[in-house]
């Protein structure tokens, strides 16, 4: 009996976002001018209030461009006997409760007085900004840190003092008033481990594909070589619903890093699909790439060998790398599993489905994104090395994921593990 696999490479979304004033704060830093309200007492809750609907909720976000995308709720309250029009605001600033109350007052129907009540962004808010910062300052070769502070709603943004002018107000434009608190300090040394820019080409990379004006991205599984004698080229494989035909391949950064080739043993004809694999060929010269997978943003792993099915039992321990969920270890749970993948036409954006055989399935959970990203066992060390195993081709409903055999890929393609020259 097959079964029923969902292919993960993600439809990446992008929003507007807004920009705040500023104004001096401590020596060395900078800080958005940013208000602090309590809570109001809750007295009773209609989302949106009362005389606050929908086309009235449009039309606070178009009289105030700034605000109204910040703009998370309505709801009344007590207040001592008065009652008060509740405006849930993201992380207000001290010029947002003149702003609303103003333009309510043009309003026919707005006679209450306004109370702007902060909402907090959400962890993965702030680590879609963290990303948008670090990708600017990487664009830019300007050293910084930075740490996410769920607990204010915050990110705290170290700068080298010789930047903090210019980069400052780049930064400002990239996310929402008083989300940002910035610093001069010591220079930031980068970690060799990005997974975000390339060159280097190595496993577990953010990589994008574009079609009909849509962007889907996945992982970088291992870097293969083309059989033969000598120095063959160097390819990269991903998962094989991550690429549709002859596509340009783009890092986070949006820079062209290389271009799929054919075969895709997924969607040629034909069923079933020996693996769910491609290969892509990268740009630049062969010491662009290197022959490990980034474990995380400080520890890299080396790959020395690959291994076939045949080479490891189950129970064994195996771990997974994606870009979205990083590195996680778990116990093999299955071999030789034949499997039906869902994924996209990206063409029209129709789901197609097609048989798989041969594949494998393991512990570690995989989510959106983590397409084509390598599977592989650690050996023994130091320093710290392993052997590549397989590539992420999706996750059944309980999160385990099911992984194609790199060795499969391999025969098909005409290609070996690349262990380095």
């Amino acid at each position: 009996m097959k079964r029923m696999i969902v292919g993960f490479s993600l439809l990446a979304l992008m929003s507007a976002l807004t920009v705040a004033r500023v104004s001096a704060g401590p020596a060395g830093s900078l800080q958005t001018e940013c208000a602090s309200s309590p809570p109001a007492p809750w007295a009773s809750v209609d989302s949106p209030a009362p005389g606050v609907g929908e086309a009235k909720r449009h039309y606070l976000a178009d009289a105030l461009p700034g605000i109204g995308s910040r703009v998370t709720d309505t709801w009344l309250s007590d207040d001592g006997g008065r009652t008060v029009l509740n405006v849930g605001v993201k992380l207000p600033t001290e010029a947002d409760a003149a702003a609303l109350q103003a333009a309510l007052g043009r309003h026919p129907d707005m006679t209450l007085p306004v109370r702007v009540v902060p909402q907090a962004y959400s962890g993965d808010e702030l680590d879609s900004f963290q990303e948008k910062i670090h990708a600017y300052a990487r664009s830019q070769e300007i050293p910084i840190s930075s740490s996410v502070r769920p607990d204010i709603s915050r990110i705290e943004v170290t700068v080298q003092p010789k930047y903090l002018a210019l980069a400052l107000p780049a930064l400002l434009s990239l996310v929402p008033p008083c989300v940002l608190d910035t610093t001069a300090g010591d220079p930031i040394v980068y970690s060799n481990y990005s997974r975000t820019d390339m060159p280097p080409s190595k496993g577990g990379k953010y990589e994008e594909v574009r079609e009909a004006g849509v962007t889907y991205f996945c992982t970088t599984g291992f870097i293969y070589e083309l059989n033969g004698s000598g120095q063959q080229p160097i390819r990269v494989s991903t998962a094989g619903h991550c690429t549709q035909g002859v596509q340009t391949i783009y890092d986070y950064l949006d820079d062209d890093v290389g271009s799929s080739v054919s075969p895709n043993l997924l969607r040629k004809v034909g069923e079933p699909a020996p693996a769910d694999g491609v290969f892509w060929d990268p740009e630049g010269p062969r010491s662009d790439n290197e022959n490990y997978v980034i474990k995380d943003t400080n520890n890299q792993v080396r790959v020395d060998a690959g291994y076939t099915p045949g080479d490891v039992s189950l129970g064994d321990e195996v771990c997974r790398t994606g870009y979205t969920s990083g590195t996680d270890c778990g116990n093999l749970l299955q071999k030789n599993f034949d499997y039906t993948l869902h994924y996209l036409d990206f063409t029209n954006g129709n789901e197609l489905q097609k048989d798989v055989d041969n594949g494998l399935v393991a512990e570690p959970n995989s989510a959106d994104g983590d397409s084509g990203g390598p599977i592989w066992v650690a050996l023994v060390g130091p320093p710290a090395r392993c052997a590549a195993l397989g590539i992420t081709s999706g996750s059944q409903s309980d999160g385990d994921v099911v992984f194609t055999a790199t060795s499969t890929i391999g025969t098909q393609l005409g290609g070996h593990i690349w262990t380095g020259d």
